[in-house]
């Protein structure tokens, strides 16, 4: 082996050793910091005694690394960038029993799931998910063991819409209409068809009078055939008129429709009463005629007792229908209300 002064070999190794600091980020094999060491202490034997006994440059690095790894005047060490940190474990996830929501949440799962457990792992996932609204409304998609559909407030779904029941249906309307009592609908139907109900219907409140057989106090007199109830609207009949002609008591309904759509209203003193009369008997006279014609006085009574107003009418002079609260113009039929029917003491009451 070549010999090589020992000034000059300590100043090799120097070289190396500053060439391999210089040059940190390159790291120096084991193999060739030991053959510096050895060349500098002297030992050129044993300078490459690692390759020669290994064979295998990798093998003899590391075996010459193995051996070395306490000596710290091999550069080879410190050359290597130093062992990366380990980075520090993840932080643990909170408690999700602690979350505001937790409890309401819970509630809700157990409400669904109906087991305890399988609603806390519901509410974990929910809390950790971030999901509280969405799964308290049951529109969570990702909440576990399946979504729940809510479409209204429930214990499951508290902040689903509040369920608001459809409106009932309105009942049909009440068809209006006289209330007319059976017995005497065919009286009703005779009235209706002749040309005086022009007038009646247009006024106000005959296609809501009642009519109906009933017992009045002034029924207690003989001449007293109807009587017209203002607070009820209604027309009564006396019961002992049952069994009459028809027309008959068609001209009687007449001269009370007239006092329910008089146009004097209620309640009157005695001149209002009085008009009011005159023109019911009136309306009674036109509704004769409309019905019967001219006609004879009837035989009956009842029948006698309605025919006198048309009479009246017919038989002497007619004033003007002008439906007035001044009825000078009819004299007669005036006086035949006056005393023959007696509403001096009636209106006076």
């Amino acid at each position: 082996m070549l010999a090589i002064p020992r000034a000059l070999a300590l100043a090799v190794a120097l070289g190396v050793l500053t060439l391999a600091s210089a040059a940190a980020h390159h790291a120096t094999p084991c193999i060739n910091a030991n053959d510096a060491y050895e060349l500098a202490a002297g030992r050129e034997q044993n300078v490459g005694i690692y390759p020669r006994v290994y064979g295998d440059v990798r093998v003899a690095e590391a075996v010459c690394q193995h051996e070395h790894r306490d000596q710290r005047r091999f550069t080879w060490r410190h050359e290597h960038p130093p062992a990366s940190t380990p980075a520090p474990p993840p932080p643990a996830a909170p408690d999700p029993t602690t979350h505001p929501d937790y409890g309401r949440v819970y509630e809700v799962a157990q409400a669904r799931s109906g087991q305890p457990e399988l609603a806390a792992r519901m509410a974990a996932d929910v809390i950790g998910r971030g999901a509280v609204d969405a799964f308290l409304r049951g529109t969570d998609s990702g909440v576990l063991y399946g979504a729940w559909a809510c479409p209204w407030q429930s214990s499951a779904c508290p902040l689903a819409p509040v369920y608001v029941p459809p409106p009932e249906p309105s009942p049909p309307p009440v068809a209006r209409g006289p209330q007319i009592d059976p017995g005497l609908q065919p009286a009703w139907d005779i009235l209706r068809s002749i040309q005086l109900w022009d007038f009646f219907r247009l006024q106000p409140g005959h296609d809501t009078v009642n009519v109906r057989f009933d017992i009045d106090g002034r029924f207690a007199v003989g001449i007293v055939s109807a009587a017209y109830h203002p607070r009820s609207h209604t027309i009564l009949v006396n019961p002992a008129r049952r069994h009459a002609n028809p027309g008959v008591l068609a001209v009687t309904i007449a001269h009370e429709l007239w006092h329910a759509v008089s146009p004097f209203g209620w309640p009157r003193n005695f001149d209002a009463c009085v008009v009011d009369e005159v023109w019911a008997f009136i309306t009674q006279g036109l509704a004769w005629h409309g019905i019967f014609g001219h006609t004879g006085p009837p035989a009956d009574d009842f029948a006698w007792s309605t025919w006198r107003a048309y009479d009246v009418l017919v038989s002497h002079p007619r004033g003007a229908a002008d439906f007035d609260s001044d009825v000078s113009d009819w004299p007669d039929m005036l006086s035949y209300v006056l005393f023959t029917r007696d509403y001096v003491e009636r209106c006076a009451a």
